[in-house]
């Protein structure tokens, strides 16, 4: 196979069968000179939600930008609302069971504003907005921790000034305060650091520092205090109070039992010294296990899998990852793919599988290089993939990166920024969203056009994604396209040769009958691309449609307007389905 997309170069991978590809990569609206991708989530029924924020300055004034774009990375809609943060982050992003999408805007308690909580319908249209009032007499600084049962949303967070812990439950219709739990007396520390929560879909969990040792609590939806612990035997800062310090995983499992890791540094200076801390607690809140890691290290996130194992990642020691099962025993413990620096985030991929997206490369502060990687269940490399720039600017690079979860046929999501160096910083220069699939399908090149569109080069056509055709999961790339124009993708169970047809240049390479996706054309984009991701259970045959069936060889070209009149065609491909 080789890798569609210019933008994207492929790294060495282990085992041979996969490698990570791109299907699609969408420019999104170029930022002023601060961008922030901070999350990117799988929509439900197709496609993805991107959002950063940008244009941040030193009174606190900036904007939040949250793109929808469906399977194919066209944009359905976008947002772009005003923020009052000091350095313009944002919190949390989720999809409510019943479809709405919850943004925070107000996540730094050192900028002791209060935030707000929005309710988005599928269309982008805002349906509430709402922020827990405070009960003392401060700004409340908190996060969305999951849902109930009936899919009512947990939040929970910190009132500044005289500080308390409150965890609360909103009702999603109305954005209406339903209960919530107070305790009194904890630190006043950057929200991140000090509170995480998580949700099995039934009870609230959440870790918080308290001023004295690290507390785990678990609410019912009800709003009962199921337990409540205070000191779970870590060290407490140590004499060293910074924003290092603190929780960096809190993972409810099914099963009802919490996972908590935070991590440690124990002085000032350039390379301080880290440790991190795991422990793990059953439905009653004893604890099954504590340990500390072998080597100073620094907790980078940890994501749970099928089951109740968990694997962590690591901001120290090569990129140092861990599955760790209900025990507290290794499964596997691997490093990162040569060259990378650290782990930056991690997200649960396909099948049992993860997915790391890893520092690479030296940078100007926080622009370094980013690779993408993913590891199956048994620690061993599916593929990798370097980020690359999609900025015109010769010396830019990717600075930063946000991966999703897998979607629900099985590839991730990413949104990141390009930046060009600025001294001991960077200036953002161009944002992109793409679409990253476990490309498995043995394609088969049928012909390549002996004569170039208006381009000066012939269009080719590229299918990315599984030959497994119960996946669902096969998109088809257009490249070396004129920009700007109608693209038909076409198919046929057979391959053919027809020079000109209907007076178009090139040669269709389909035979008979010719199947149309006349519903989904496509644009070609500013890089010369279009994408369709098929719907194998429904390709157009005749005046309906067909499922795609395992051992069934389907043949597949795209036809193209030119700017100056006329048309032309792509290269073609035959996929044969397992």
């Amino acid at each position: 196979m080789r890798l569609a997309s210019p933008l994207l170069a492929l790294a060495a991978i282990a085992p041979a069968y996969a490698q990570l590809a791109v299907t699609s990569v969408t420019r999104l609206p170029a930022p002023d000179s601060f961008a922030d991708p901070e999350f990117t989530v799988p929509y439900p029924g197709g496609g993805a939600l991107a959002c950063y924020a940008d244009a941040a300055t030193d009174d606190g004034a900036g904007s939040v930008r949250i793109v929808r774009v469906d399977e194919s990375g066209v944009v359905l809609w976008q947002r772009n609302d005003p923020i009052a943060t000091r350095e313009g982050r944002l919190d949390s992003l989720r999809v409510t069971p019943g479809g709405s999408i919850l943004l925070n805007t107000q996540n730094n308690s050192e900028a002791a504003l209060e935030g707000v909580l929005h309710s988005i319908d599928s269309d982008g249209v805002l349906e509430w907005s709402t922020w827990p009032s405070s009960v003392a007499g401060g700004p409340f600084v908190g996060h969305v921790a999951g849902f109930s049962p009936s899919g009512d949303i947990y939040v929970i967070g910190y009132t500044q000034g005289d500080v308390t812990f409150s965890a609360l439950l909103i009702d999603a219709s109305t954005g209406d305060e339903l209960w919530r739990v107070d305790r009194p007396g904890v630190s006043d520390m950057l929200v991140p650091q000090s509170i995480l929560g998580s949700s099995t879909g039934s009870d609230l969990f959440a870790a918080y520092d308290d001023g004295t040792a690290y507390t785990a609590i678990r609410i019912d939806p009800s709003g009962q205090v199921v337990y409540e612990r205070s000191g779970l035997g870590f060290p407490y800062n140590v004499g060293f109070t910074g924003i290092n310090n603190g929780i960096r995983t809190a993972l409810a499992t099914a099963d009802g039992e919490f996972v908590i890791g935070i991590s440690l540094i124990f002085a000032t200076g350039p390379a301080p010294p880290f440790q991190s801390y795991l422990t793990r607690l059953d439905a009653s809140g004893a604890t099954r296990w504590i340990e500390s890691t072998s080597t100073a290290s620094e907790i980078a996130g940890a994501v749970l899998m099928d089951g109740s194992d968990i694997v962590v990642g690591y901001r120290r020691n090569g990129g140092l990852l861990r599955r760790i099962d209900a025990d507290g025993a290794n499964v596997w413990q691997s490093t990162g793919p040569p060259g990378v620096r650290r782990v930056d985030r991690l997200t649960r991929g396909p099948d049992g599988s993860t997915t790391v997206t890893f520092l690479t490369g030296p940078g100007p502060g926080s622009g370094n290089g980013r690779q993408i990687a993913c590891y199956d269940a048994s620690g061993s490399v599916r593929g990798t993939l370097q980020l690359e720039s999609t900025s015109s600017v010769a010396t830019s690079f990717v600075f930063d990166a946000a991966p999703s979860v897998a979607d629900d046929r099985g590839s991730s999501w990413v949104t990141y920024v390009s930046a060009e160096p600025s001294g001991a910083s960077s200036i953002a220069r161009d944002v992109a969203v793409a679409r990253v699939v476990l490309d498995q399908a043995d394609e088969s090149t049928v012909c390549v056009q002996s004569t170039p569109n208006s381009t000066g080069a012939p269009g080719r056509l590229t299918a990315l994604g599984s030959p497994v055709a119960d996946r669902n999961d096969l998109t088809l790339v257009g490249e070396d396209l004129p920009t700007g124009q109608t693209v038909l993708f076409l198919a046929a169970r057979q391959g053919g040769f027809t020079p000109n047809p209907g007076g178009s240049a090139g040669d269709l390479c389909l035979g008979v009958p010719l199947a149309r996706y006349a519903e989904d054309l496509r644009t070609s984009d500013s890089d010369g691309r279009a994408v369709l991701l098929l719907d194998l259970a429904a390709t157009p045959e005749g005046a309906g449609t067909t499922p795609v069936l395992t051992g069934e060889t389907w043949f597949w070209q795209a036809w193209h307007r030119e700017p100056s009149g006329g048309s032309h065609l792509t290269s073609a491909v035959s996929v044969t389905f397992d």
